[in-house]
């Protein structure tokens, strides 16, 4: 999987709302990655959104990661069909979404790497 893969994953419903969001706030969106990575860094960088300092390295290491990887990391099924943060179809403008997206990193961080949660 390359960039097929991240075609297939940014078919995702949240993904697709995210990609959306982005263009609401005059931002592009990127293609060739993740648009609900996308939304998270511009919720970090101009969305008014804060996370500890590891939460956002991580995010803004994302943008990097294979195909696979984005799937493993997000708890994906094979068939891509299943990323879902909480909160994310409530959501309503690209703060509430990105913040949701950024939490759900933060969660999913705690799930495969708990030694994190001590490191700050």
């Amino acid at each position: 999987m390359t960039q097929a893969g991240i075609n297939a994953l940014n078919q995702i419903r949240v993904n697709r709302k995210a990609e959306k969001m982005l263009k609401s706030v005059g931002k592009e969106p990127d293609p060739s990655f993740l648009y609900s990575v996308q939304l998270a860094l511009w919720g970090l960088d101009g969305g008014g959104l804060t996370a500890e300092t590891s939460v956002c390295e991580f995010t803004r290491a994302m943008i990097a990661w294979r195909p696979e990887r984005l799937m493993n990391f997000l708890m994906l099924d094979g068939d891509g069909e299943t990323y879902d943060p909480a909160g994310w179809e409530t959501a309503e403008t690209p703060r509430e979404l990105a913040s949701a997206i950024l939490d759900d990193i933060e969660n999913k961080m705690m799930i495969h790497f708990p030694w994190c949660a001590s490191a700050e």
